[in-house]
Order: C-alpha cells, then sequence, then structure tokens
C-alpha cells in the first residue's frame, strides 16, 4: 500500500499506477534478477491449529483494529475503530467499494522503535528466528519467521524475502491469496 495525498510523491496513495510501474522497472533493472522464493503456500490447512475466528489489537486506546473470520469468503475482514475505542468500522477497497478481505492475516513479533511521529525503525534483517502468528483458515497457528541468510544468500550476496518456519525450522504454508502483516513489539 503507498499512502498520503501528494501526486508528485512516490509516497502517495495518489500516484499514477503507471509512475509505479516505471519506478519498479527502475528498481528491477537496478537489483538484477531476484530470487523471490522462500515462501510456501498450500490451499490445505495445516494441523495443529486453534479456533481463531477473531483477530483483536490494540496499539493504543485509540488506535485498535478487528479481524473478522468470514466463512463464506474463506478470508477475514479488517475493521478499523474510529479513534473512539468503541465503533469499529468495516474497512473498503477506494476503488471498488468491496471488503478488505485477506486469506492469511500475520501478527509479526519484530523489534522496533519510533524515531518520529511519522517514522518507524522495525528491525527485519538478519534475523534468526522471531516468533509470529498465523491466521488463516479460520485457525491460527504459532510459527516463526527468519531472514538469516542461508546457502543461498552466501552464495549468491542476494537477500531473500522473509520466510515463515515452524519450531523445527521447516517452512510453514500461507494460503493462497492476500496476506496481510500486523507489526508488534516482541513482548
Amino acid at each position: 500500500n503507498v499512502y498520503g495525498t501528494d501526486a508528485s510523491s512516490p509516497n502517495s496513495a495518489m500516484i499514477d499506477v503507471t509512475k509505479l510501474e516505471q519506478i519498479a522497472q527502475k528498481n528491477q533493472k537496478r537489483l538484477g534478477d531476484l530470487a523471490l522464493q522462500g515462501l510456501q503456500f498450500s490451499a490445505q490447512a495445516p494441523a495443529g491449529g486453534s479456533l481463531a475466528e477473531r483477530i483483536w489489537l490494540m496499539y493504543a486506546y485509540l488506535n485498535q483494529v478487528d479481524w473478522k473470520y468470514d466463512a463464506v469468503s474463506g478470508a477475514y475482514q479488517r475493521y478499523q475503530d474510529h479513534a473512539d475505542a468503541t465503533n469499529f468500522e468495516l474497512m473498503t477497497d477506494r476503488i471498488n467499494g468491496e471488503p478488505l478481505t485477506f486469506e492469511n492475516v500475520v501478527v509479526l513479533f519484530a523489534p522496533h522503535e519510533v524515531v518520529t511521529p511519522t517514522i518507524i525503525d522495525i528491525n527485519l534483517l538478519y534475523m534468526k528466528r522471531m516468533p509470529a502468528l498465523l491466521f488463516r483458515d479460520g485457525q491460527m497457528y504459532e510459527i516463526f519467521w527468519t531472514t538469516i541468510s542461508e546457502d543461498y544468500e552466501q552464495q549468491t550476496g542476494k537477500m531473500r524475502p522473509m520466510r515463515f518456519v515452524d519450531a523445527n525450522g521447516d517452512p510453514f504454508p500461507l494460503k493462497p491469496g492476500q496476506t496481510w502483516v500486523e507489526v508488534v513489539q516482541p513482548f
């Protein structure tokens, strides 16, 4: 997602899609071939999950998020409070008016600090094994995330995206579809 209202800024939601494509193409040329493998997907829900039809995250008293599982769509719908700690509104896509639904919601425990009111520094590099919660198919799974360098990174000098693993370090599958990541402090 790109936020803001300044059409001349690449950090704006009002940026023209063709300009975003140009930025992506320019970055692709600069970065060269990338290996984006690392995530596993499976339509079949893994065994061992706990029932999780709702996810409630309170970042602050007046900044809360509520996710509700919709069994019909097989996805979670995102609700945001009105900064009143009481009323939650179903979030919708600004383009088509459809509810924001995600097949996977990941609560990522990552160390971060607020540098300024608009800048948050999240430490995601070279993490060997950090906890996460994966919500999919109305179930919650206690998993881990990693960005530690392995053979691929050491041989090529390139980094892969974050990977999700189980307690044994084996890849843990996301459900095919969209994924929303909520970043919270490890404590």
